[in-house]
């Protein structure tokens, strides 16, 4: 009888212990979880590339408009050079004295429809001395 007790008291004791040490399904729960936390962070990752990206853009095109003004060029063909270079970008031109200030600024936002509005501004500006000709 006391054999009997001890065999029914250990099957009822394995299975509980089974259920607590087994780790079946626990791959797809880990997947579950870190395959959109990996996407999220390689879409934040871009998002920073390309905010590197045009910011590094628009600096260089504002400075090549602000050279190009101190040398003498037209504003009209400036702008235009300026709005095929960065087509998004708001221009503003100020020339004050012997300065010429060329102001880029244009809208950023994170490329998925969930988070549209969750962006940022870049602003990016050059400031060139007009060129004097002894002419």
């Amino acid at each position: 009888m006391l054999q009997r007790v001890r065999l029914i008291a250990g099957a009822l004791a394995c299975p509980r212990r089974q259920r607590w040490t087994n780790d079946q399904g626990s791959a797809v729960l880990e997947a579950a979880i870190a395959i959109p936390a990996l996407a999220a962070v390689a879409l934040a990752l871009l998002w920073g590339l390309g905010l590197g990206i045009t910011t590094l853009a628009l600096g260089d095109t504002a400075r090549h408009a602000a050279r190009a003004l101190a040398r003498g060029e037209p504003a009209d063909q400036v702008a235009w050079w300026v709005s095929a270079q960065a087509p998004r970008a708001d221009i503003r031109i100020e020339d004050a004295g012997g300065m010429v200030t060329v102001m880029l600024s244009q809208d950023f936002s994170v490329p998925v429809p969930i988070l549209d509005g969750a962006g940022t501004t870049i602003r990016q500006s050059s400031t060139a001395a007009k060129e004097l000709r002894p002419w």
